[in-house]
C-alpha cells in the first residue's frame, strides 16, 4: 500500500513538473536519439541560414568580379581595337617617313638654289608670280608631311598611354574583388560542408530511431495479457527531464527520467522480455517488454551488464530488470522510457 502511494506520488510529481516547467528546463540535459535528433536539425536550420546568407554575400561578390572583369574586357577590346588602329598607322607613317626622307634628300641635292633659278627663269612678272605661288605651296605641303608625322606619332603615344592607364586604375579594384570573393567562397564552403554533415547526421539518427521502431515492432509477442494495463513507475526516485511529444516542431518519442547511475530501473508492469538490444551510437543497452494487448515498454542507455533479464523471461511489474546508466548517445545518467501500443510510440504518463 504504502509502495503504491509512493509510486502514485511521484507520478503525479512527474505530471506536475511537466506542467509547470518551461521547456528549456524540460530540454536540459535530454540525452536520446529524438534528443539528438532535434539538436540536429536546429543546428541544421541554423546552417541554412548560415549558407544562404553566405550564398547571398558570394552572389553579390561575384557579381562585383563580373562587372569589373566586364569593364576590364571593353578595355582589353578597346586596346585590340587601337592596335590595329596603331598597325593602319604604322603603315601610314611608313609611308610618311619614306615621302619625308625623300623630301629632306632632294631639299639636301638642290639646295635652296633650285627654287631661287626656278623663279629667277619666268619669261615675265606674272610668270614669277606663279612661280612663286608655286614654290610656296611645295614648300607648305612638305612642311605639312613633316608635322603629319609629328602629329600622328604624338596621337598613337598618347591614345596608349590613355588606355594603359584605365587598365591600372581598374587593376585594384578587381584584385579587392577578388580577394573578397574568395573570402566569401572559403565561408559558404565552410557552412555548405556543415550543412552537409548535419544533413548526414540527420539522416543517421532518423534511421536509428526508426530501426529501433523496427525492432519493438519486430519483436514477437505471446499474444497473452500479462500486465494490468496500469503501469507502474519505472524508476524510482527519478526526475522527468524531458517529456513525450513534439517540441519545437520536433517528436520525442518517450520521456527521460534522470537520476544517478546504478539507480534501479524497474519493470513496468507484468510481461515477457521480448528484445535486448546493443546499439552503441544510440540508445546504448535497451530491453523491451511485451505487456499484451498490444503493449510493450522499452527501456534505454543502459550498460549491458547491469540487466538481470534475458529474452523470454517472464518478469513482474515492480521487479529490477537493470540500473540507470549514460551508456550510448547520452550527455548523463539517466532512463529513456517508451511505451509503444500496437507498434506506435504513445505517451507513456497516458497510464499514469
Amino acid at each position: 500500500m504504502i509502495r503504491s502511494l509512493g509510486i502514485g506520488l511521484l507520478a503525479a510529481a512527474a505530471l506536475i513538473l511537466q506542467s509547470v516547467w518551461p521547456s528549456g528546463v524540460w530540454a536540459e540535459g535530454t540525452t536520446s536519439d529524438t534528443n539528438k535528433l532535434k539538436q540536429i536539425q536546429q543546428e541544421k536550420q541554423q546552417a541554412e541560414k548560415k549558407v544562404d546568407a553566405a550564398q547571398s554575400e558570394l552572389s553579390a561578390a561575384k557579381e562585383k568580379v563580373d562587372q569589373i572583369e566586364k569593364e576590364i574586357g571593353s578595355i582589353d577590346d578597346q586596346i585590340a581595337k587601337h592596335k590595329a588602329d596603331l598597325q593602319k598607322s604604322q603603315r601610314e607613317l611608313k609611308q610618311k617617313q619614306e615621302k619625308f626622307n625623300t623630301v629632306v634628300a632632294r631639299m639636301y641635292q638642290q639646295g635652296q638654289s633650285h627654287y631661287l633659278a626656278f623663279m629667277l627663269n619666268a619669261d615675265s612678272f606674272n610668270d614669277f608670280l606663279a612661280r612663286f605661288e608655286l614654290v610656296r605651296i611645295v614648300l607648305k605641303r612638305e612642311k605639312n608631311v613633316l608635322d603629319g608625322y609629328k602629329k600622328a606619332q604624338s596621337d598613337i603615344e598618347k591614345q596608349i598611354k590613355t588606355i594603359e592607364q584605365k587598365k591600372k586604375e581598374k587593376e585594384p579594384y578587381l584584385k579587392k574583388a577578388q580577394a573578397e570573393l574568395a573570402n566569401y567562397t572559403a565561408v559558404y564552403n565552410q557552412h555548405a560542408s556543415k550543412l552537409k554533415q548535419l544533413k548526414h547526421d540527420e539522416t543517421v539518427t532518423k534511421e536509428a530511431i526508426e530501426r529501433k521502431n523496427r525492432a519493438v515492432r519486430a519483436a514477437k509477442s505471446s499474444g497473452t495479457s500479462y500486465g494490468t494495463g496500469k503501469l507502474a513507475w519505472p524508476q524510482p526516485g527519478g526526475t522527468v527531464t524531458s517529456p513525450f511529444g513534439y517540441r519545437s516542431g520536433r517528436m520525442h518519442e518517450g520521456i527521460d527520467i534522470g537520476n544517478s547511475i546504478g539507480s534501479p530501473i524497474l519493470a513496468a508492469d507484468n510481461g515477457e522480455v521480448v528484445l535486448t538490444k546493443s546499439d552503441p551510437g544510440g540508445y546504448g543497452y535497451y530491453v523491451v517488454i511485451d505487456h499484451g494487448n498490444g503493449l510493450k515498454t522499452l527501456y534505454a542507455h543502459m550498460y549491458p551488464s547491469t540487466v538481470t533479464v534475458s529474452v523470454g523471461e517472464r518478469v513482474r511489474k515492480g521487479q529490477r530488470i537493470a540500473s540507470v546508466g549514460n551508456n550510448g548517445r547520452s550527455t548523463g545518467p539517466h532512463l529513456h522510457f517508451e511505451t509503444h501500443k500496437n507498434g506506435t510510440p504513445v505517451n507513456p504518463m497516458k497510464y499514469y
